[in-house]
């Protein structure tokens, strides 16, 4: 539907798995990195480390999606996908969005009741009762049944929580741009446009995405015209401002060099881009230090 961009309109009951592939068959296909936490206790010789409880940080296709969400760099609609190896099947539902569950779905044998051990001086039999569901963790006092049979002797017992991934069905448009690997999950159909056989998703099975026959492709339309320009903010302005008085003069030198590029190739299909997502940086500036930290953090350093 556009340069390197794919579209299908997918009819979904709920939630269903997917990754993305042009063709039947293709050897390569997309998904997403999988949910993992981050969670950096208090070493045991600082006294605080017993009372220390605080929801872990997420790592992940999904955390990265919400953290840009969060920050209104994109909207629910979009998110990115990965061509590793490790990458898992990403989520399509039937809220046209590229949310995935609230909760993570557990895995075979991952939902099961499992001890929990008192590690803190105010966890006991009251604090397991009180706790119910927190952080997609459910808390329940073992009852001797069968359901609870895995937590063995323990009194107290906790279980991932399994989302409901039911849903009425919604046909909505999932573009997919293989160069960037960004993808778009939407209600707007027209930004689908000409594709009005739609494949259907009608359970939460895992399965491959279906697409329409390239070998007959439909009648295209222009693509809707692009979101308004939004000025960047200060720091981000910043950011570029310095990187342009740095390549500007080293464009030059290029030039004045007689320099020459390496031409593109005529299709980028069978080549490899790479998305780079900033981790770990040298402190240029320590003014900045305290913007995106938790706010207990931030009072300790104050």
């Amino acid at each position: 539907v556009d340069d390197f961009t794919w579209g299908a309109q997918i009819t979904v009951t709920g939630f269903a798995k997917a990754k993305f592939a042009p063709f039947e068959g293709w050897s390569k296909a997309y998904g997403v990195h999988a949910d993992r936490e981050l969670l950096y206790n208090l070493p045991d010789y600082d006294p605080r480390h017993k009372t220390f409880d605080i929801e872990p940080y997420m790592s992940g296709s999904e955390a990265s999606r919400r953290w840009m969400v969060e920050r209104s760099l994109w909207n629910e609609t979009e998110s990115i996908a990965s061509g590793a190896e490790f990458a898992k099947e990403l989520w399509v539902s039937s809220s046209c969005t590229a949310e995935a569950p609230v909760c993570p779905v557990p895995e075979s044998g991952k939902g099961d009741w499992t001890c929990v051990g008192f590690e803190r001086p105010d966890q006991n039999m009251s604090w397991c009762r009180a706790q119910g569901i927190k952080s997609c963790t459910e808390y329940a006092e073992n009852d001797g049944s069968s359901d609870m049979e895995s937590c063995g002797p323990c009194a107290c017992c906790r279980r991932k929580v399994t989302p409901d991934l039911s849903g009425l069905p919604k046909t909505c448009c999932v573009l997919f741009n293989d160069l960037l690997l960004n993808y778009t999950i939407t209600s707007d159909l027209s930004r689908c446009p000409g594709l009005d056989q739609s494949t259907t998703r009608p359970d939460t099975s895992a399965a491959p995405m279906d697409h329409h026959d390239a070998t007959t492709p439909p009648p295209l339309t222009c693509p809707p015209s692009p979101p308004a320009y939004r000025a960047p903010l200060p720091e981000v302005q910043a950011a570029i401002d310095w990187s342009q008085d740095r390549l500007e003069p080293a464009e030059r030198e290029f030039e004045e060099r007689g320099l020459a590029r390496m031409a593109s190739p005529e299709t980028w299909h069978a080549e490899v881009a790479y998305t780079v997502f900033i981790d770990r940086f040298a402190n240029g500036n320590v003014k900045n230090d305290l913007l995106n930290i938790p706010d207990f953090q931030r009072k300790e350093l104050e």
